[in-house]
């Protein structure tokens, strides 16, 4: 809505936000369905851990179940039972790693690429993103320190279908899979993430939670802001969120 595209943390504290954790929604079977197929065709793809020290577990566990009001204490379970998506990133010393992620919205990326690996190296692929992976582990060690904070990422998709893991289930088209094609319908993918500080063990809760706007039924400020923020974008931005090709075609769309 500022009609700028920017790949700055934009960390708003969780009180001014004035949200909850999770959402449950009207759209929560379809979540939950959504979930139910990943682990069908193969849970690997999805839920992934490293180093995933007990400690933590047990505290990001008790999180969980505070959260939803569920008893079991299995961490894929209670990823289950939310429409959002969940990870947990582990601090250790001057040692940052992604311990553990249980995606079932990819939105382009393999988890399995990034289980493990350091911030600065998750976000390498992210244009523009120097600055902010800079002094990164400063900005972790806050979130871990400070109250839940919540962010907002977006792109254009066109389609809304939550899983666009990279590698399609067995039988599909790749090219059909993938989406990001020419259409006459776009939506606004929209995550809203949450990080939550477990101070005790050295970790953060991070989840994700996607949402998809129409753009045919966004209103007249909406589309300006959206349009504006598209032309602010630069070649590698708009390479990197699968805009490229319809670009044109979307700002054309945005002006009627």
């Amino acid at each position: 809505m500022t009609g700028v595209y920017t790949t700055a943390p934009g960390l708003m504290p969780q009180a001014k936000e004035g949200n909850n954790i999770f959402d449950a929604d009207e759209n929560y079977n379809a979540y939950i369905e959504n979930k139910r197929r990943c682990r069908e065709e193969d849970i690997t793809k999805y839920y992934c851990t490293h180093d995933f020290k007990e400690q933590t577990r047990d505290a990001v566990i008790n999180f969980l179940q505070s959260q939803i009001n569920q008893a079991t204490g299995d961490f894929d379970v209670l990823c289950r039972q939310v429409q959002e998506d969940v990870a947990v990133v582990q601090l250790e010393g001057d040692k940052d790693w992604l311990a553990a992620i249980h995606l079932c919205s990819p939105n382009h990326w393999d988890p399995r690429t990034k289980i493990g690996r350091p911030f600065n190296e998750i976000h390498m692929p992210v244009p523009h993103i120097e600055r902010t992976v800079k002094n990164y582990q400063v900005m972790l060690k806050m979130i871990i320190d400070k109250e839940p904070f919540t962010r907002f990422a977006w792109g254009i998709s066109t389609d809304d279908r939550l899983n666009h893991h990279p590698e399609p289930p067995v039988g599909y088209d790749p090219e059909e899979w993938r989406g990001r094609k020419f259409s006459d319908q776009f939506f606004v993918r929209v995550e809203r993430q949450n990080l939550i500080g477990l101070k005790e063990v050295n970790a953060f809760i991070f989840t994700i939670r996607t949402y998809f706007y129409n753009v045919e039924e966004l209103n007249s400020e909406e589309r300006k802001a959206l349009a504006t923020a598209i032309s602010s974008m630069t070649k590698e931005s708009l390479d990197y969120k699968g805009m490229s090709e319809f670009k044109t075609k979307l700002l054309s769309l945005l002006a009627k």
